[in-house]
């Protein structure tokens, strides 16, 4: 059900227009009615959805109302009305990191790929340290918003879970193929170290521009597809990418530690030629591509 322009919601929440519509929600941008002047984001929860679906937006109504983290969205308020339920929450002005990778001619530089991904670490490191433990379980780029202003947002935590070290496995395997480690699949329990193999994956899709999902748990090395990034880099990614848990990084705290090194080094070196080579074969990438894809034939007089 679309509310028309002018609805007002719980007395307070002017329907401005539809920002965005899913298959379980719709979301409006709406005026405060209290707050003069003063935009939200309105989440509206679908009559279709089942039962699941409503306890993953009652379990991200939780999360939100208790976390506060400046790359975190926001939660304002929730209520319930005509049988309906609603989240209002923080209006992002930006794209997701998934519409930037879409909408790329060339990959992120590892620049920007490092500024935004050490702001995603920061929010896990942030909910890791949470007693017991929050496990956000669906990190990708379409989950990744980018303001205006450069600033990371995470939102969507509606299949986050806390982490039970009793447990042997997840109740309901959930998560986005490609993005989701092989233990969210049943085979144990999600953990931290599986949000660190989904900060790996998102990594090399904005690094790369290749969808995840098409390896099916087997990358090539990074630098394989895109030689403008530095072997270090690689090297991080990869560790996040490994098969077993107990071969990624053992906590996000400690791969923020490798990743701020890295970027320390790499700002250091930018000076070198290593640096221009890079700087160039990012440059040019895709006639770099094109060559290298475009078969050779050799004419024998």
């Amino acid at each position: 059900m679309n509310f028309k322009v002018g609805r007002i919601l719980n007395h307070r929440y002017e329907v401005m227009r539809v920002l965005g519509e899913g298959a379980t929600s719709s979301v409006y941008l709406v005026r405060d009615k209290r707050d003069v002047g003063r935009l939200w984001a309105l989440k509206q929860l679908t009559h279709s959805t089942t039962e699941i679906e409503r306890e993953s937006l009652l379990q991200e109504v939780e999360f939100l109302s208790t976390l506060s983290h400046e790359n975190l969205v926001r939660l304002v308020d929730y209520f319930i009305e005509d049988g309906w339920d609603f989240l209002v929450m923080d209006r992002i002005t930006g794209p997701t990191l998934q519409e930037i990778i879409e909408e790329a001619e060339y990959p992120l530089t590892e620049e920007d790929a490092i500024d935004y991904m050490l702001q995603v670490c920061r929010v896990l490191i942030y909910l890791h340290e949470q007693e017991p433990p929050i496990v956000y379980r669906d990190l990708k780029p379409g989950n990744v918003m980018v303001t205006v202003y450069g600033q990371v947002k995470l939102i969507d935590l509606g299949i986050a879970r806390h982490f039970n070290p009793i447990k042997i496995k997840d109740t309901t395997p959930l998560g986005t193929p490609g993005y989701c480690p092989p233990e969210q699949y049943g085979r144990s329990q999600t953990t931290p170290c599986s949000d660190i193999y989904s900060f790996g994956a998102t990594f090399y899709h904005a690094l790369t521009l290749q969808d995840p999902a098409s390896f099916n748990f087997k990358f090539p090395g990074t630098t394989e597809i895109n030689p403008g990034i530095t072997e270090n880099l690689s090297k991080i990614i990869n560790k996040c990418l490994k098969l077993k848990p107990e071969e990624r990084f053992t906590a996000s705290n400690e791969l923020y530690d490798h990743l701020m090194a890295h970027r320390e080094e790499f700002s250091r070196s930018r000076g070198n030629i290593h640096f221009r080579i890079r700087k160039f074969m990012r440059r040019y990438w895709k006639n770099i591509t094109q060559l290298l894809s475009t078969p050779i034939t050799i004419k024998l007089d």
